[in-house]
């Protein structure tokens, strides 16, 4: 059993004091950290009201409204969790309107240790199951976001096609050279103009799905709508799944007869705090600009004194949290126990010392940023909290018994060589690839 499923928040709720202790004695003899009882509906409401729970067991037959339309009205008011029914009196009625709210389980008294631990353990794990099947969504949904954004950014065009020869996607620049509308309601690699370039791509996708071949540095001459002439270099390649099944074609084409344009946002000497217009940095004021919309984890990398704040003051400036805090924290100023403090605050009387309350920076940048500044500085122990927050976006400051969720990006930096130090078993593997959703490599 996982750790997390201890940590589980648990209401019960029946009128008879005996039950309710001998639960939630059990419960904790199991190694559940957090049980709450209750006796009847109203006192159930209002501990709903202070905190959310993982696990609702209640009996059916109380003093008051009953635990059917207990159960009715917190799925009516959006409480998701598993509820467990317990009736000491089963029939057909009862089960009936426990199955139609959405009810987990309906267990006949008497109740057991064995069948109450059973059923605890197996509603958890489903619980905890379909959070972690929604995270995955949200988090898949955000690098969606940002893949697409790269997409759109690119200047090359970019036109995708599946094994059946139609479009996919296209992105803006590619509908500008080949005057491609969304409003097509045909998907088909017909709908490509009968130009040099949209034959072009139909020869290179036709070629791809025949043979499996790329196809590289094809080079073409065209003429725009506007009338201007442009060499277009077109590399082709295959989408294939994890079973190497072909799947469709990817083109990527080039505009080789133009210049890198001046102006301010193509050749920019000053950005965001930066004096630089070498193209190296050229590269890397677009990468800010385009991901520092896209709300996800960012890693910084490069050597001291390259400006990996700057970059993160940049990434802030750029994205929709601009408006809020700004947090930034030096991971290499503290020792362990002070990091933890900092991170993640703390409450009065935590440890010796601690005389009052005390905000962490998490809570601090709450709707903001906050920037790690030598993230590869932390404990392994500090480096699991950390993993814990990026997975969960909760936090538990020290000396508190309830979790904090706040909305944070959190964006780190370091000059050290993280591969390296994952091989060596100093840094979390799963860590990093939470942190580095995207990286920005500041050159010397």
């Amino acid at each position: 059993m996982s750790e997390n499923l201890y940590a589980a928040k648990i209401l019960i709720v029946d009128d008879e004091e005996s039950i309710r202790q001998t639960f939630e004695i059990f419960l904790k003899m199991e190694g559940y950290k957090s049980v709450k009882s209750v006796s009847n509906v109203n006192s159930a409401f209002e501990a709903l009201n202070q905190a959310e729970y993982d696990l609702i067991i209640s009996d059916i037959v109380l003093t008051g409204p009953s635990g059917t339309d207990f159960l009715k009205n917190i799925r009516e008011s959006g409480v998701k969790c598993p509820v467990v029914m317990i009736t000491g009196f089963p029939n057909l009625e009862s089960a009936s309107k426990s199955i139609r709210h959405n009810a987990f389980d309906y267990i006949s008294k008497p109740v057991n240790k064995d069948t109450l631990i059973h059923f605890t353990r197996r509603a958890l794990q489903h619980w905890f199951a379909v959070n972690k099947a929604q995270r995955l969504q949200q988090e898949n949904e955000k690098f969606r976001q940002y893949l697409n954004a790269i997409f759109q950014s690119v200047s090359d065009a970019i036109i995708t096609f599946d094994s059946q020869l139609r479009i996919v996607q296209l992105n803006e620049t590619a509908k500008q050279w080949l005057n491609y509308s969304d409003n097509n309601t045909e998907k088909g690699i017909h709908c490509l103009p009968s130009d040099a370039l949209g034959n072009a791509c139909l020869d290179d996708v036709r070629k791809i799905l025949q043979g499996g071949i790329e196809v590289r540095r094809h080079l073409i001459e065209c003429t725009t709508p506007d009338h201007k002439t442009k060499m277009i270099s077109i590399n082709a390649s295959p989408l294939k799944d994890e079973q190497n099944v072909l799947q469709g074609v990817v083109i990527v084409a080039r505009d080789m007869s133009s210049t890198i344009p001046v102006n301010r946002d193509q050749n920019r000497i000053t950005f965001h705090g930066f004096v630089d217009s070498s193209p190296a940095m050229q590269r890397v004021y677009n990468l800010i600009e385009n991901i520092g919309k896209v709300d996800t984890s960012v890693l910084i990398t490069g050597e001291s004194g390259t400006g990996k704040e700057l970059a993160a003051e940049a990434l802030h400036a750029e994205s929709a949290r601009r408006d809020k805090p700004l947090i930034k924290m030096d991971c290499a100023s503290f020792s362990e126990n002070l990091l933890e403090s900092e991170l993640f605050g703390h409450r009065k009387g935590a440890f010796t010392g601690a005389d009052r309350d005390r905000a962490g920076r998490l809570l601090q940048a709450d709707g903001g940023t906050l920037f790690l500044d030598e993230i590869g500085d932390i404990s392994p122990r500090t480096q699991l909290f950390l993993l814990r927050f990026l997975q969960e976006k909760t936090f538990t400051p020290l000396g508190q018994d309830e979790s904090i969720q706040v909305d944070v990006r959190i964006i780190a930096a370091s000059n050290v060589d993280f591969q390296q130090m994952v091989r060596q078993g100093n840094f979390r593997e799963d860590l990093y690839y939470r942190l580095k959703v995207i990286e920005i490599d500041l050159p010397l």
